[in-house]
């Protein structure tokens, strides 16, 4: 176990775990001779002791330090320690855990969601030529980062590194620890679950697992432990995007590139990341729907194949093409500017005639009359809007994630 403000090899001072997977620990560490921040990529002792596991560690760091793209931090040094754990240094980063963004927002919004998995393809292609393969893609693996123009960038520190597999006995129902930090069964090509060579059609598939899972808030294989699972994905079909999330709409194209890099043969599939990332820009998102702001939840371990309860609340993203209700303006000009001068009429005659109070009795009937008429065309177009303080709280949650 690593403690914080531990040094690491005499060289690093641990201050922050980002995450723990089944083999190795991501941390953020003070590097102590120049006081620069890194990330560091440790194998834990007992993969350590792994011969195969280890070598295998060893020879993807060394193949990262060969990679240079921007949604992979740069891998600058790769050591062992005095107990014998191999670590990898990568350059450091600020970001979010998408496993925890997921668990906040439960599905992104369609141009978010298009973008991530733009960015994952590139930085996968780039792995892949240098013989890099991903075998452990998973949203905890997975950081979003703010850059100085607004804009979100991915970060993948953990790159081609190996992870055991759960083991046949292990549930998502019980949610045992080996399945809390190694979820990666859960979009797994089928060829993988199968233990099949692979090649850039197996993480296509894995591409379309998660890009399901950003779209819908739920992955498109779940079973209560990770041998259904497994079948799952080498015998179900995946439901339509508008058969999980009725409530949104999905552009045709997304779901027919999503169809086919879920293929059960990886023939039918894209025969390349990129020819996939190819696919995915040429998507043209118009009209963005409302989308559901559903409760938060703590922890996400999934114990349950759904994506969760829905509120009732709803989060504006876009006012085109949203479906929501809005009184027309348009052929209303003309009714104002009539019941404005049948008011004014009866205000000044009831001004000249003030003596007279029966002039007030058609003033009063007019404004009355105005009153039920505006009820009754407000409760008919409202629909599920969101109030302008609760709008900008919204808008102000989304921008300093």
């Amino acid at each position: 176990m690593v403690n914080l403000g531990e040094m690491l090899d005499g060289k690093f001072k641990v201050l922050t775990i980002l995450e723990a997977d089944v083999d190795s620990f991501t941390l953020e560490a003070l590097r102590v001779s120049d006081e620069r921040a890194v990330i560091v990529r440790l194998l834990k002792p007992a993969a350590a002791a792994h011969k195969v596991i280890s070598e295998r560690f060893k020879s993807e760091a060394n193949k990262l330090q060969l990679l240079v793209h921007h949604n992979v931090p740069r891998c600058t040094q790769v050591a062992i320690t005095e107990s014998g754990q191999p670590y990898a240094v990568l350059a450091y980063f600020r970001g979010y855990n998408l496993r925890q963004i997921l668990n906040e927002e439960s599905s992104l919004r369609i141009e978010r969601a298009i973008n991530i998995a733009c960015q994952i393809c590139a930085a996968l292609t780039g792995a892949h030529r240098l013989g890099i393969v991903e075998h452990n893609l998973s949203p905890r693996n997975i950081y979003l980062s703010k850059v100085h123009n607004g804009l979100e960038v991915v970060r993948m520190p953990g790159v081609g590194f190996v992870e055991t597999p759960p083991a046949l006995g292990d549930t998502f129902m019980h949610g045992t620890q080996n399945l809390v930090q190694n979820d990666s069964i859960v979009y797994k090509s089928p060829e993988a679950c199968l233990g099949r060579d692979l090649d850039e059609r197996a993480t296509v598939y894995s591409i379309g697992c998660l890009l399901y899972e950003l779209l819908t808030g739920s992955v498109p294989f779940l079973g209560p432990t990770a041998l259904e699972t497994g079948n799952r994905h080498l015998k179900e079909t995946a439901l339509l995007l508008e058969d999980v999330r009725p409530d949104l709409r999905f552009p045709a194209p997304l779901q027919e590139i999503l169809s086919k890099a879920l293929h059960k043969e990886s023939s039918e599939r894209y025969s390349t990341i990129l020819e996939m990332q190819h696919a995915l820009k040429t998507i043209e998102v118009v009209d963005t729907p409302a989308v559901w702001v559903r409760p938060r939840r703590v922890h996400r371990d999934f114990k349950s194949p759904l994506p969760g309860h829905v509120s009732g609340q709803w989060n504006l993203i876009s006012s085109a093409g949203t479906g929501i209700r809005k009184v027309s303006t348009s052929g209303t000009v003309g009714n104002q500017i009539l019941w404005m001068c049948v008011l004014g009429c009866f205000a000044v005659l009831a001004i000249i005639n003030a003596g007279n109070f029966l002039w007030l009795v058609p003033l009063l009937t007019a404004v009355l009359v105005r009153i039920i008429m505006y009820m009754v065309s407000a409760s008919h177009f409202r629909g599920p809007v969101v109030s302008r303080q609760n709008e900008a709280k919204l808008s102000e949650k989304q921008l300093t994630k």
